[in-house]
């Protein structure tokens, strides 16, 4: 029922939100300013293609829009039927994320040319790059604005209904993988509800950190380890290790074409055991060899980087202590020679389902 809910609701903000977006958009290159604006962020500055940084954070931003090694997808994928054409609905996605992307970024462009010439300021100085980017260019151009309160209002209701969306994705995938890893503890009776509820609850609390004098700190901070690049870029390497070379990816390979009834291309193939793998390690270095330690406006504290390490190291350990147990687990308890119980350690667990044809004496078929 939640996964039917929160489809029911995304018929109704996701068209919201790109009316609404489309309106800024009309209203944003009409501004004065906005060439100014425009030109300032879409114009490609050739010289800046040979910096290393900008390759690894245009690598990091990839997996951040696409949502790659949140397991977004996977657990609300897990909902589709066995035959639904998910490839059809992946290409989809990835079109209309990329548009709209580029889409955002002339509307906030326009807005900051705007603000620069109200305020008579820089492009440069108009706004800074994080959150103020969003979250300060609009209210400063509103109020500049005539109707600004109108503005104002369908600007808030739309950042309302981004947050709501993105909540019910992420909370709900969490929500499904734990449920799938405890499913005789947290399924029984209102067990379910109660755990639901402490989620939601536990997220409330974090969020309304966010909401005080101070809540930008909080969400630098959570910004840049929380759900930074370390684990998430850590987290896509190893699924691509795990399918690609464990797994296998021919195995894998002839598992989507049963699921859609026809061979996928080759090149996908190949991007699952080579190119994510090395594409992934390449960024999630380059994100070491570039790191610099947290700062926004007056700075933080030295035990707020080590704080957000260990937020970043809490989900990334998961995957090597995982490992760990399981080695020693099928070398104690296992039985057989050693290379044996070893091979177990990489076998999956779950056999792959296989429809398979019947034939009853009576000539009738069944699946």
């Amino acid at each position: 029922m939640g996964v039917k809910l929160s489809g029911k609701i995304a018929y109704v903000t996701v068209p919201y939100i790109h009316l609404v977006l489309a309106a800024f958009f009309i209203r944003g290159v009409t501004l004065p300013g906005a060439y100014d604006g425009l030109r300032f962020f879409l114009y490609p500055n050739i010289y800046l293609l040979g910096r290393t940084q900008v390759w690894i954070a245009a690598g990091t931003e990839v997996f951040y829009s696409f949502s790659i090694g949140l397991g977004a997808f996977t657990a609300l994928g897990s909902f589709n039927k066995f035959h639904y054409n998910f490839y059809r609905d992946s290409m989809i996605v990835a079109f209309l994320n990329v548009i709209t992307s580029i889409y955002s970024v002339i509307i906030v462009s326009s807005f900051v040319g705007f603000v620069a010439f109200a305020e008579d300021i820089p492009i440069s100085g108009a706004v800074d790059a994080g959150p103020g980017l969003f979250f300060e260019v609009f209210p400063r151009a509103f109020a500049a604005m005539p109707s600004s309160r109108v503005s104002a209002i369908f600007f808030f209701l739309v950042v309302l209904k981004i947050g709501l969306n993105s909540q019910l994705v992420m909370v709900g995938a969490f929500i499904t993988s734990v449920l799938d890893l405890f499913p005789t503890s947290l399924r029984i009776g209102y067990y379910k509800g109660l755990f639901v509820l402490g989620v939601c609850f536990v997220n409330f609390l974090i969020g309304l950190s966010m909401v005080t004098q101070g809540g930008l700190y909080v969400f630098t901070l959570f910004s840049n380890y929380g759900d930074s690049a370390f684990p998430i870029i850590w987290i896509c390497f190893f699924e691509s290790i795990a399918i690609g070379w464990f797994y296998g990816v021919r195995r894998f390979s002839r598992d989507i074409a049963e699921m859609l009834k026809w061979q996928q291309i080759e090149w996908y193939i190949i991007c699952w055991p080579v190119t994510v793998p090395i594409i992934a390690l390449l960024v999630w270095i380059g994100n070491i060899v570039y790191w610099a330690p947290l700062s926004f406006s007056s700075g933080y504290p030295s035990w707020a980087d080590g704080l957000g390490f260990c937020m970043t190291l809490s989900s990334m350990v998961c995957i090597p202590a995982g490992a760990v147990y399981s080695i020693f687990y099928h070398m104690i308890k296992g039985e057989g020679p050693t290379m044996t119980r070893l091979k177990k350690v990489i076998q999956p667990t779950i056999v792959p389902f296989r429809y398979e044809l019947h034939v009853e004496p009576d000539g009738v078929e069944m699946t």
